[in-house]
């Protein structure tokens, strides 16, 4: 079963693709730093915002075919926050 840990470490892991992302733009990488923070924040709070599902969705298709590895480290958090219910 899913926890809050998988979730953080999912987090983790696209916090590493982003840093190793040289070629995203700046509205991009900032755009994604957000999401990442939002979704740390919700993580820890234990309160559901439908919108960071939707917004994970968006940033997979925005970046599916420039940045495969993002998008997959996007996917990975996405499913973490499924399994738990979110």
């Amino acid at each position: 079963m899913a926890t809050r840990r998988a979730v953080s470490e999912r987090l983790e892991q696209l916090r590493r693709e982003l840093a190793a992302s040289s070629s995203l733009s700046a509205a991009d990488r900032e755009r994604l730093e957000q999401l990442i923070a939002d979704v740390r924040d919700h993580n820890e709070r234990d309160q559901h915002e439908p919108s960071l599902t939707d917004r994970l969705q968006d940033a997979m298709s925005n970046l599916e075919e420039t940045h495969p590895r993002l998008t997959l480290a996007i996917g990975k958090v996405a499913d973490a926050l499924a399994a738990i219910g979110i």
